[in-house]
């Protein structure tokens, strides 16, 4: 089955992709579209039109609910009007229903959702005062990057909590790339603090020893130098 495949960036939604991390596919049957932590596949019924958008990017109309209404690539290998005329040529022709076609309905997030992420940000700061035990375990940095990083794991993973923080009508596949984008930043975040932790930590204790042991040589440099004389 033929084939066409280019390299470019890709914006999704609100997540952009810079060149050479997205790619688009195109069979007679599909445009696949791949960016980090997501991919995007229309089947002809699926999309209505293709069109040059903003920038010179080709913007994919699709009818699918779940995917975030604004779709675009861009290939610095070709232009975006050769491109189309290269998907026309090896079969795929859009005939989606204009009718179902996704228009732009800003963030699937409520309102209050972006309250709830700043509140649990500062949460260990507040929490201090009552709980000074916290600061003194670890470092509330940590402790906030580790409860971002799990939070959003699970909001990706369980319906309940979607249910509080998606609007009605909406999916969280749309902003599925931005939230596995915070998720592996905040954790590598927390990762990265707690090896520095562990190592400033770590050389702090070879730090004392080393004193010891030059201190009980010391002594013992004292105890015998009477002697020998």
């Amino acid at each position: 089955m033929p084939e066409l495949k280019f390299i470019g960036s890709a914006r999704c939604g609100g997540v952009r992709c810079s060149d050479p991390f997205a790619s688009l596919s195109v069979s007679a049957q599909q445009i696949t579209l791949k960016i980090p932590f997501a991919t995007y596949t229309f089947s002809s019924g699926n999309v209505v039109c293709l069109r040059i958008g903003s920038q010179g990017m080709i913007s994919i109309e699709h009818s699918i609910s779940s995917y975030p209404s604004r779709v675009l690539f861009l290939s610095l290998e070709i232009n975006a009007q050769d491109l189309i005329t290269q998907i026309e040529q090896i079969g795929f022709i859009p005939c989606g229903n204009e009718k179902h076609k996704v228009s732009y309905r800003g963030s699937p997030l409520r309102l209050w959702s972006i309250l709830a992420f700043v509140l649990l940000w500062n949460l260990p700061y507040w929490a201090t005062p009552r709980y000074p035990i916290l600061s003194l375990l670890v470092p509330l940095p940590i402790i906030s990057t580790a409860i971002i990083s799990i939070f959003t794991i699970a909001l990706m993973k369980f319906d309940i909590l979607q249910r509080f923080i998606i609007k009605p009508q909406r999916s969280i596949r749309e902003i599925m790339p931005f939230l596995s984008l915070v998720a592996f930043l905040s954790g590598v975040l927390t990762i990265a603090m707690l090896v520095m932790l562990v190592t400033r930590q770590y050389s702090s204790v070879e730090k004392e020893n080393s004193l010891c042991r030059v201190e009980l040589l010391a002594k013992q440099a004292w105890w015998y130098t009477p002697r020998i004389r």
